[in-house]
């Protein structure tokens, strides 16, 4: 399968910061089971099922706080991501922290403990209230589209002072 065309923009957020501190980054955000091929892309077919998870970070805790947005496009505007002082890491597309940039997204999914802010200007799931969890959509999705799935995760395996990361990216392309 050829790459994606349009994600060499966001190539080095794809992957996320979970457990920075502890080595290598970890996936923890997968769709259909995936955390994407080497692109971080799944492919499904129209109106096919679509599952997505977040685990919790491989340090912790077991039960996490956790934001994750959803695009209605492919990653095209990668920016750093903090709170205060601490980067974070950095999503493919900007989230409402920063509502000037574009694209935004056009869901927001959040835990309990985490300030409404995260989400300004965009429309909230219904949201478990720490992850890990698995939200499945039996009916799938009705036409061929391009989506981007990111957030942040509490992690103790974190390489900032916040002990939040950023998960790695999927983009689910729709077919």
């Amino acid at each position: 399968m050829e790459p994606h065309p349009d994600l060499r923009d966001a190539a080095l957020c794809r992957s996320g910061t979970v457990n920075g501190n502890a080595g290598p980054p970890t996936d923890v955000l997968f769709v259909n089971g995936s955390p994407g091929d080497a692109s971080r892309v799944v492919e499904i077919p129209v109106l096919a099922p679509i599952t997505l998870s977040l685990n919790a970070a491989p340090s912790g805790p077991s039960s996490a706080r956790y934001i994750v947005w959803i695009w209605p496009s492919l990653p095209s505007n990668a920016l750093d991501i903090g709170v205060g002082s601490s980067l974070l890491g950095c999503t493919v597309n900007p989230t409402p922290i920063t509502p000037l940039a574009t694209p935004q997204p056009f869901l927001c999914l959040r835990s309990t403990g985490i300030p409404s802010v995260v989400c300004n200007g965009v429309m909230t799931g219904p949201s478990p209230t720490r992850a890990p969890w698995t939200l499945t959509t039996q009916n799938g999705h009705p036409i061929p589209a391009d989506f981007t799935v990111q957030g942040i995760l509490e992690d103790r395996g974190a390489a900032n002072a916040r002990g939040f990361s950023v998960t790695n990216a999927v983009v689910l392309a729709v077919q």
